[in-house]
């Protein structure tokens, strides 16, 4: 199939914007991670659950623009879109919850999904919510912090980052076949 020049451009900026947003991830994880090192060394685990929520935001918000990319990359060349009926809205003021549901919606209930879910139930909304109301034993609870961010290469924590990096890496090989589609359309 051949396509305009006007598409190729189209596409070129949607390209172009993502790379940049991609561009800022790494500074994401290198002020997440150096945070959480302090924040484990001086045992204050309780911030950890909320530094941790924010880099699994901003890594979940990017996954989503990946996929809201490849939608506006199908609909420039007129292809079907397999997510047409997923609503997308990438707000940044979303919180973890709804953004874990319409990712969901995106690569079905996984292993990690129910990873995500679980540290968006059983910790985050605790500290963020209800931590200090007078229900929670804050010790017990912060035990169960410092295992969920056990340094293992099986750790939750552990789970929960490499299983975003290998749906980001999906979702970014399904853009790169539509470019080599439009690439090879040029020959």
């Amino acid at each position: 199939m051949k396509y305009s020049e006007l598409q190729r451009t189209q596409i070129g900026w949607e390209l172009e914007t993502l790379r940049v947003r991609s561009d800022l991830m790494p500074k994401t994880f290198e002020l997440g991670n150096a945070r959480l090192s302090k924040l484990r060394n001086d045992e204050s685990y309780l911030e950890m659950v909320l530094v941790h929520s924010q880099v699994i935001e901003h890594y979940i918000r990017h996954i989503l623009n990946i996929y809201a990319t490849q939608r506006r990359i199908l609909k420039i060349l007129g292809q079907y879109d397999p997510y047409a009926e997923i609503k997308l809205n990438i707000d940044d003021d979303e919180p973890l919850g709804p953004l874990i549901g319409t990712l969901t919606r995106f690569i079905g209930k996984t292993a990690l999904i129910g990873e995500l879910n679980r540290f968006n139930n059983e910790l985050k909304r605790e500290v963020a919510h209800h931590i200090f109301d007078g229900s929670k034993d804050v010790e017990t609870f912060e035990q169960r912090i410092e295992e969920y961010f056990d340094r293992s290469d099986d750790g939750k924590f552990r789970v929960v980052v490499n299983g975003l990096r290998q749906v980001r890496k999906e979702a970014n090989n399904k853009i790169k076949a539509l470019v080599e589609d439009i690439k090879a359309s040029k020959k």
